[in-house]
């Protein structure tokens, strides 16, 4: 039997308009939250960067006092004290420079492998400057 359609009741479901207006509301609160979730992966990843670089102070004063001069790169800190770890996760690229057998000063930089992320700069005193368009240069 052919099902009859009642008298004063509409056709249920939606039209095509309905649903392009509601997928088109979806597509921009996508958008939108795709565009914040960017934003605090950046954010996440320059925090482990400063934290990384962070404990390069501690560990290069351990370092002197155990060699007698600053280790002129990260690596050191990993193998001969093994108290510095290397985070993997995050698209940066890390390196400490100092002149061999310098007992007074050091310095180190994070290159970011990816764009839209600041360069940082650390030198002995703790102090994390930072820029977007290129390594600080140090004070």
């Amino acid at each position: 039997m052919l099902a009859r359609k009642r008298q004063g009741h509409p056709q249920s479901g939606f039209t095509i308009v309905e649903l392009m207006v509601n997928l088109t509301m979806v597509a921009i609160l996508f958008t939108i939250a795709l565009s914040v979730y960017d934003h605090y992966r950046k954010r996440a990843y320059e925090a482990a960067a400063i934290h990384y670089m962070r404990s390069w102070v501690p560990a290069q004063e351990l370092y002197l006092q155990t060699f007698g001069h600053y280790a002129d790169a990260d690596e050191q800190l990993q193998t001969d004290l093994g108290v510095v770890r290397v985070p993997t996760n995050i698209p940066y690229t890390f390196s400490i420079d100092s002149t061999s057998q310098e007992t007074e000063r050091w310095w180190g930089r994070g290159h970011p492998r990816q764009s839209g992320l600041r360069y940082f700069y650390i030198d002995e005193t703790g102090v994390v400057l930072s820029s977007l368009s290129g390594p600080p240069t140090p004070p």
